[in-house]
């Protein structure tokens, strides 16, 4: 039994020397640096600046702005300012007050006038009268030596010669043309915009993001793509150049115990392990054939306790006692 106990320990030594000879943690990381230096070759044959630049359909300079933002939007409005002004000078709007005043002039006496009348002996006809202002009242006034009521002048000219719609007139005129001008001035701004803003800030070194809605440095987008691109690739080829690696050198991977180890070294614990599984079974048998044995053993001794030794030449009695002397 001790004998049996001892070659089992044996084999169970045997067995944890093979596996700590299989596993190498050492030999291991000594493959660390062609693992790296294989992957970050395959990586750079996939990714790079220029093919990053083809992909996203970029052939410009990738570099830092040149101004910063604020800078490039004073820049934008600059140009944008430069060429509305020349197309659409804002002197229109003071040249808009000017129009108005001099298209509703009050006429002065001695002023030479065309006006259009309602001449109601005619039946209200429209009639252009011209000539020399002599009189002006406030309910009529005398062309020549003719006389014409306010209510007979078509609006359109009565703020010639009335004062508070003249007021109205020039208003009305510089609100609605003001406001025309304006509106025509905004869509041409507008167009400038679309047109030079993009240029402009491309140039400098800048990309449109969409979701952001914003102009933001292009070297940056650039270099956040290519970082992204990189891990993934990197991520993707790094277990099969481990693999790879690994196997070139002899290693196996072991899926019961989830490493690398010496592909040798495995073999042999397998074949140590089922040396283990037959003395383990013999063992069994071994134990149950002691328990019998020593189960016979005992019995035996038990029945030759129970019988008394009787001498030579002297006959037991009945019941099993020797004759008295």
């Amino acid at each position: 039994m001790k004998i049996l106990k001892s070659v089992l320990a044996a084999n169970f030594a045997l067995i944890m020397s093979v596996q700590a000879q299989s596993y190498d943690p050492e030999l291991l990381r000594s493959y660390e640096f062609d693992i790296e230096f294989q992957t970050m070759k395959e990586v750079r044959a996939v990714v790079s600046p220029m093919r990053l630049k083809e992909k996203l359909k970029y052939k410009g300079d990738i570099r830092p702005p040149r101004l910063k933002k604020e800078h490039v939007q004073a820049l934008v409005a600059q140009e944008i300012n430069k060429r509305l002004e020349g197309k659409m000078p804002t002197q229109r709007f003071t040249d808009i007050e000017l129009e108005a005043k001099e298209k509703y002039r009050l006429y002065k006496i001695g002023d030479k006038i065309k006006i259009s009348v309602a001449n109601s002996r005619t039946g209200g006809k429209i009639e252009t009268v011209e000539g020399i202002l002599h009189e002006k009242s406030d309910r009529e006034i005398m062309i020549h030596h003719s006389k014409y009521i306010y209510e007979d002048i078509i609006a359109g000219d009565l703020p010639h010669f009335i004062q508070k719609q003249h007021n109205q007139a020039v208003e009305t005129y510089i609100r609605k043309e003001t406001e025309k001008y304006q509106n025509e001035r905004t869509k041409y701004e507008e167009q400038l915009n679309r047109e030079l803003a993009p240029k402009i800030w491309k140039a400098e070194g800048y990309m449109w993001l969409p979701k952001k809605k914003d102009w933001v440095p292009l070297q940056s987008v650039f270099d956040k793509l290519y970082i992204q691109q990189w891990v993934r690739q990197y991520k993707k080829n790094r277990p099969q150049v481990t693999t790879s690696v690994y196997e070139t050198n002899d290693l196996c991977w072991v899926e019961e115990r989830k490493r690398w180890e010496l592909c040798n070294a495995e073999a042999t614990f397998q074949a140590e392990k089922g040396k283990v599984r037959e003395d383990a079974t013999l063992q069994v048998w071994v134990d149950k054939v002691s328990t019998l044995f020593s189960s016979f053993s005992d019995e035996i001794l038990t029945q030759g306790s129970d019988q008394k030794v009787v001498p030579d030449g002297e006959a037991p009695t009945e019941d099993g006692e020797q004759p008295a002397e």
